[in-house]
Order: C-alpha cells, then structure tokens, then sequence
C-alpha cells in the first residue's frame, strides 16, 4: 500500500527537524528530505585532518522559555555547554553543531541527497516530485529564496502568501577555515569580535573553543564585504582574507585552507510571524530563521530556526486534528 504521509518537511537543518520533532510527538508520520548528505543546514561542522570546526553557525543564545527547556535536555546529554557570555550565554556543542542536529533527528525518517523539484497538488494533499511520495502537508525550511523557486517550478507563485515569501532576502557570506601548525593565543574564549580589519566580521579558534584536536580557525567575512566578492576567484577571496588577519593569524603557520560560500546566510529582510501559509487550504507552509514572532526584536538566529519549526508542526497538529 502506497504511503500517505501526514507531513513531508523539505528541508533537514534545525527548523525542518524542529517540525518533525513536534509532528512525531503527536503520532505523525513524517518524512524528513533534503538535498545534502548530511541533517543539519547551517549546523555545519567541517573535519579537516585531525580537526574540526563549525562553519556555519558557532554558538546559539536562548531567550525564550520552549528552547530552554530543550537546552537543559541537551545539557544533561553532554550535547552542548556554555561557551561564553552572562545576559546571554552563548551555547556550544561540543562534538560540533552538525554533531547536535545529528542527536535531534536520531530516529527519524530522513532522505538525503535528494532535491525536490516541484510540488503537485492533488485530492490527498501533495505529490513530491520527482520521488512520488504523497503527503497531506507540506512545510518547506530551504531559505526563503531556495522555497519561492521551488514554488516557482511547481507553478504555485499565484498562491496567497508567495508574494511575502518571494520579498525575503539574504546576504551571503564567505567563510575561511584555517589548518594551523600551532594555536594563535587570542583569548581565553577562542572567539574574536573585536580590532578587526575592515571586511572581517568574527574569528574562531576550534582548540580554544573546546571542540578539536587541532587548531582549526574560521574567518567570517562580513555581509557586506561577502556580497561584494561573493562571485571571485577562490584563490583571490583567500588572498584577500588572508592579508587582513595578518595582525592576528600568522601567514606562515597556515597548513591548509579551504573556502565555504554560504550564499543564504542571514536574512536581511524578515517576516514577523513564526511561519508562512502558502494557499489557503493549511496543507502548504514556509518557515525558518527568517520568520520570528511579532514580540521578538532580535535578528534572525539559530532560536528562531527552532521556534519557526514548532510552530509550523503546532499548526498541521491542529489542522489535521480537525479533519
């Protein structure tokens, strides 16, 4: 018998795996698809010889109560811990953040390295093509451009809601991770925020910080500096980087270097509800770190990920419950 999912999340970084999480816990059958090898999106940990560091996301700050609740869980595992700060602490996971988005999704029903490439409705719900499976809901957690074009191929831009989706953009960012002889004496910390050259946004050093063997250094490039260079040679934007961390990273200590472009970083312009409803039947959503609660004043972040992902599986709960 062909299966009929309650919800299929396209999408497995921390929001889509967030929905899951939520849809399970209330007997859904889910189905989690993503076109990487690995869970996790933005939870990116890269190994590189003998070491490794986060590329994508390095820490996460908690302000609501939900994802408290969750942290003190994961602090009991030995998943995450305090790395630095006191009104905010910053978390760490200390196998890496990919290592935690791993722990999270354990269980669940995951198909990677598959890209979907258009949406179809039909009496059930949705056909996710071009795999065939069928599901009665549908949350896409890609970044708000990545989901407009797949709305896009699948003919669906006339739909109520598109248009506040399609408005959402992103900067880019370009990352450097270092493979070091010896480990650069910054701080106690191994973050760098401070006295930086133009262009250089933060510095992490993964042995200070607790989570390699190695010492592995991630340069981010700020959104503006990455926008602008976004489209060059990798060996020019290396040389780039390199001269400007020239006051804190010695050049001739460099083992290896490897650049990662995240062409959807931070989003720069965001939509003030936890998610988006695509159409107007509750079967077709949109969420993720660019879609915050009306209250909350920050940016977008690693939080509003995993709220914008309960509550997009809060709503097919509720609106399955009432079939």
């Amino acid at each position: 018998m062909e299966t009929l999912y309650d919800a299929v999340i396209i999408g497995a970084g921390l929001a889509g795996i967030s929905a899951a999480e939520e849809l399970i816990e209330a007997k859904k059958r889910v189905l989690l698809i993503d076109k990487g090898r690995s869970v996790g999106g933005r939870l990116a940990t890269r190994r590189i010889g003998s070491g490794k560091a986060d590329h994508g996301a390095q820490f996460f700050t908690v302000r609501s109560e939900r994802l408290q609740e969750k942290v003190d869980e994961w602090l009991e595992k030995g998943w995450v811990k305090k790395w630095f700060g006191e009104d905010h602490p910053r978390y760490m996971a200390i196998e890496g953040m990919n290592h935690l988005a791993k722990q999270l999704s354990k269980g669940m029903d995951i198909k990677l390295n598959t890209q979907v490439t258009a949406l179809e409705s039909i009496e059930e719900g949705w056909l996710i093509q071009p795999i065939g499976i069928k599901a009665k809901a549908v949350i896409l957690t890609a970044p708000a451009p990545q989901s407009a074009d797949l709305l896009k191929n699948s003919e669906l831009e006339n739909l109520q809601g598109f248009k506040r989706l399609d408005d959402i953009k992103f900067h880019t960012c370009l990352v450097l991770l270092a493979e070091m002889k010896h480990s650069p004496k910054w701080n106690e910390t191994g973050f760098l925020k401070e006295n930086l050259a133009g262009g250089v946004d933060r510095m992490v050093n993964h042995m200070t910080k607790g989570m390699s063997d190695k010492p592995i250094l991630t340069v981010y490039m700020t959104a503006e500096w990455s926008n602008q260079h976004f489209n060059e040679d990798d060996e020019e934007i290396v040389e780039q980087i390199i001269k400007k961390t020239e006051s804190s990273i010695d050049r001739a200590d460099i083992q290896s270097v490897q650049l990662k472009r995240w062409k959807y970083s931070e989003a720069k312009h965001l939509y003030r509800q936890p998610f988006l409803t695509i159409g107007d039947d509750d079967s077709l959503f949109v969420s993720g770190d660019a879609f915050l609660f009306p209250d909350d004043q920050g940016g977008s972040r690693v939080e509003s990920a995993f709220l914008s992902g309960k509550a997009a599986g809060e709503k097919i709960k509720q609106s399955q419950k009432a079939e």
